[in-house]
């Protein structure tokens, strides 16, 4: 016979709540917002790594 689970807060006791971690954040509303500003030389270079993600993304797709 098994037992139920051990509930994941008992699991790992010093993690933190998803919520008070991104307390304050702001949200990302484009995919500029997500990039380190000076991360991509330019946009050319932006738009080839984001069509780079999509790409691998769709190869994962069923």
């Amino acid at each position: 016979m098994t037992r139920a689970p051990e509930p994941i807060s008992e699991l790992l006791p010093d993690l933190l709540d998803l919520d008070a971690l991104l307390r304050g954040v702001p949200p990302l509303l484009t995919p500029g917002d997500w990039a380190e500003p000076q991360l991509f030389p330019d946009q050319a270079e932006f738009d080839e790594f984001l069509a780079w993600v999509r790409r691998t993304r769709d190869q994962d797709l069923p």
